[in-house]
């Protein structure tokens, strides 16, 4: 037995070279194994060959198949975005039998490119830890996003993911329930409006009236920037009367919000049992102390010419009538 020779041919010297082929072990009990060269795959047929010490040999043969195993990813399964907004990133675990997990070539596909064009999903990271980041260039909807992972013989996998891009409304508030005014009156009314994804430049307001006879839509005007805006509702002259004002924000991909308040136009000359003060050599100014959407009165003078001087805040009910507050003001001459 210890005479006895063992050598090794391969039909596919590119895919197993002969020198691949080496043996071990000794006397009756033998082993050989088969290397592969880097970075090849195919078949090969083996040839082992056993000589004496006299030169009589016996061959025998076997076949080699080198195959490669293919990469690995954790599946993702769904993901909702804001639109105009950089998405969170989103970690994917990916691997590979054989090719070393930095070497791997990591790759994503969009199907609906309007929606999300593969210049806009970012892939990073090393070694089996990837991630992905979306940026969403302003469409609306759902599509499938597919990603690949190839690694050094070429095998692949692919695995896809449900991407939907969202716009959240925009907000539009501050604005009272109710708001009065007399007549032949303007007053700016505030109101504050935001928005997740649109710049707030680029939100607009609109405006129209449940009646157009006290209050024309194009009557309604808007001013201020930013967060905080204005609208100022310009009834006709001389009209009293009651509209509703529906204040509409748009953003810069259509989604909109509406917010309404009641606008009374009344005229004071036409109102008994006010509960204000009759004074003479006065003075009158409006505003609204309590921020309750209703113009309360402040009133300086005296009842006749020899009574001291008198200093009033009226609180407005709502319903034609005022309230003394006894503020306790000094008297204004």
């Amino acid at each position: 037995m210890a005479n006895l020779t063992l050598s090794g041919s391969s039909s596919n010297t590119v895919l197993v070279p002969n020198s691949n082929i080496t043996f071990g072990g000794s006397t009756g009990s033998r082993t050989v194994k088969v290397t592969p060269a880097l970075n090849q795959l195919g078949t090969s047929l083996i040839t082992v060959t056993v000589t004496d010490g006299d030169g009589a040999s016996t061959p025998s043969s076997f076949l080699v198949t080198v195959t490669n195993t293919p990469p690995t990813i954790v599946k993702l399964f769904s993901v909702s975005i804001n639109a105009l907004i950089p998405s969170s990133v989103f970690p994917i675990l990916i691997g590979d039998r054989e090719t070393p997990a930095s070497n791997l070539v990591f790759s994503a596909h969009s199907a609906d490119q309007a929606l999300m064009p593969d210049a806009n999903i970012s892939l990073a990271g090393l070694s089996s830890n990837r991630t992905v980041q979306f940026f969403p260039p302003g469409q609306l909807g759902s599509t499938i996003v597919t990603f690949t992972v190839t690694d050094a013989w070429g095998g692949t996998i692919s695995t896809n993911l449900n991407l939907t891009v969202f716009n959240t409304p925009p907000v539009i508030s501050g604005i009272s329930n109710n708001f009065t005014i007399a007549i032949n009156s303007t007053n700016a009314i505030p109101c504050t409006v935001n928005d997740v994804e649109s710049p707030i430049g680029s939100l607009t307001l609109s405006a129209f009236s449940s009646n157009t006879n006290l209050v024309p839509n194009g009557n309604i005007l808007f001013s201020g920037n930013g967060t905080n805006r204005t609208f100022t509702p310009i009834p006709l002259t001389d009209q009293v009367g009651t509209t509703v004002i529906s204040v509409i924000i748009t953003d810069s991909l259509g989604s909109s919000a509406t917010n309404q308040m009641t606008l009374n136009v009344y005229e004071l000359t036409q109102l008994s049992g006010t509960g204000l003060a009759a004074l003479e050599y006065s003075c009158a100014a409006w505003g609204d102390y309590d921020n309750d959407g209703l113009f309360d009165l402040a009133m300086a003078g005296a009842p006749d010419a020899i009574s001291p001087q008198q200093t009033k805040i009226f609180h407005n009910n709502g319903n034609g009538k005022f309230t003394e507050i006894n503020a306790g003001l000094l008297g204004i001459k």
